[in-house]
């Protein structure tokens, strides 16, 4: 898939998420993303789908905040040779990066208006979910 393709169908399938109020400005800011920050967003909505444990319901800002948290621990933890508490130069980067996504991600769900809890309301796109 060519990079400009991927970038769009990231976007058009994130706007979809967002309540329909709210589509405009949800796709305005995420146009504005990277590549990397849009996988980091669909990655996590990803994981919100298949992991049954990440199915509590969080409305409030500071709630969403500490499910993002929880939710790159549990990365970090399968994955322990991306961990972010690594002290050499790569790490401290990455850990920047990560942190970059995390502020991202929570600015997303905050712009769209979404709940973490309504992946059980998201539309199928393309027949699949």
């Amino acid at each position: 898939m060519y990079p400009v393709t991927e970038r769009n169908t990231l976007v058009e399938a994130l706007t979809s998420m967002s309540r329909l109020a709210r589509r405009a400005s949800a796709k305005e800011f995420l146009e504005g993303l990277s590549t990397d920050e849009l996988q980091y967003i669909a990655a996590y909505f990803g994981a919100r789908t298949l992991d049954p444990a990440m199915g509590d319901r969080f409305s409030t800002r500071g709630r969403r905040a500490c499910e993002i948290q929880r939710y790159e621990r549990g990365k970090a933890e399968k994955l322990p040779y991306f961990s972010t508490n690594h002290r050499s130069r790569t790490g401290t980067k990455r850990a920047g990066a990560v942190s970059h996504k995390m502020i991202v991600l929570l600015e997303f769900l905050t712009v769209s208006e979404r709940t973490v809890s309504a992946a059980d309301s998201w539309p199928a796109v393309g027949g699949c979910a």
